[in-house]
């Protein structure tokens, strides 16, 4: 793992070869797997970079992406380890929607003015916010509070949300059941879905326990996991279907 302040120390040693002769101060970034945030406290997903590699150090790749640019990535989680020399394009983890696109990307919308005129408008939210489950409406007050639960609450990681844990999982062909009321005994609403990644394949279910105001989650041929609090959904999603692949940083040489 990359010991930040040990990098602070031996960086310029690292990055004076890679300077020009007038160039007296550099900038880089460190691309490794702790929450990384703009310069409004929001926090982002680095954009793919293309440039040099310049060094390697025990734990870290370095990669020159302009005269006095560098990044800095911790070589554990790379894919590739290409020879010093190569011009590369790094593709950092990005939470993104279950449609594969990022969540940081444009929303384009078309509107259309009384006259007939057509014209695009397009928003960008800084760093993302979340995604969404691919569900229909729900009338189970329960029911929406797991969705919103999944949605909003943070995974283990510190980087993604719950839901963006279920995007990397794999997680496709969600089903519902939703209860009235007066059934939610009778009838415990869930949510379901099927995961098929190197660590789990089967279907998931997590239902709702009104009794108790917990949480079962529930794995093909696995005992139930019973009692889940609602802030322990994030780590017993984690254990059971998190098979740590969203966890590299894809490199391709260029030339």
């Amino acid at each position: 793992m990359l010991d930040r302040q040990a990098l602070q120390i031996t960086l310029p040693n690292l990055l004076r070869p890679h300077l020009a002769r007038n160039s007296r101060r550099f900038q880089y970034g460190i691309v490794d797997f702790s929450p990384s945030h703009n310069g409004l406290g929001v926090l982002v997903d680095i954009q793919p970079f293309t440039g040099k590699v310049v060094e390697y150090s025990d734990n870290a790749m370095i990669v020159k992406t302009g005269r006095q640019q560098f990044k800095i990535i911790e070589r554990s989680y790379l894919t590739l380890e290409p020879p010093v020399g190569s011009q590369v394009k790094v593709t950092p983890y990005t939470r993104r929607h279950f449609n594969g696109q990022r969540i940081d990307e444009p929303t384009v919308k078309v509107e259309t003015l009384p006259n007939g005129t057509t014209y695009q408008t397009k928003t960008v939210r800084l760093g993302g916010d979340t995604t969404y489950l691919p569900v229909q409406a729900v009338n189970c007050p329960a029911l929406k509070a797991l969705i919103e639960q999944l949605q909003l609450l943070p995974a283990p990681d510190g980087v993604r949300r719950i839901v963006h844990l279920l995007v990397d999982a794999g997680a496709y062909d969600f089903s519902l059941v939703d209860p009235l009321p007066a059934d939610i005994f009778k009838t415990p609403p869930h949510i379901a879905f099927t995961v098929d990644n190197n660590k789990y394949q089967g279907r998931v279910a997590i239902e709702y326990e009104r009794g108790s105001d917990t949480y079962t989650l529930k794995l093909d041929n696995q005992e139930d996991i019973t009692d889940i609090y609602f802030d322990e959904l994030g780590s017993q999603l984690e254990k059971a279907i998190d098979d740590g692949v969203w966890q590299k940083v894809y490199v391709e040489v260029l030339h």
